[in-house]
């Protein structure tokens, strides 16, 4: 708001709004693909926990992202890790 306060012109005003908007609608759509990842690895863990090959590269593989990804994403949407979830 400051940096919107400290405009002069309607114009500079306008383009700190839309570029307010946009950053809202960016983490609207991340929180939004998050838990859609999220949900996706708990239903593939729960169609196939008794596969001795489940682990968490093959989660991830399933969902065409990186580990280090899956891990943040699944820890923030379920609170824990996968290991804790496979268990």
């Amino acid at each position: 708001m400051n940096e919107i306060y400290g405009k002069e012109y309607l114009s500079e005003i306008s383009g700190e709004l839309i570029s307010y908007c946009l950053s809202i609608s960016h983490s609207i759509f991340a929180c939004q693909h998050h838990i859609r990842l999220g949900k996706l690895a708990l239903d593939y863990i729960e169609k196939n926990y008794k596969d001795p090959k489940l682990s968490l590269d093959t989660v991830c593989e399933y969902l065409s992202i990186s580990s280090s990804y899956f891990c943040v994403v699944f820890k923030n949407y379920t609170g824990k890790t996968f290991i804790e979830v496979l268990t």
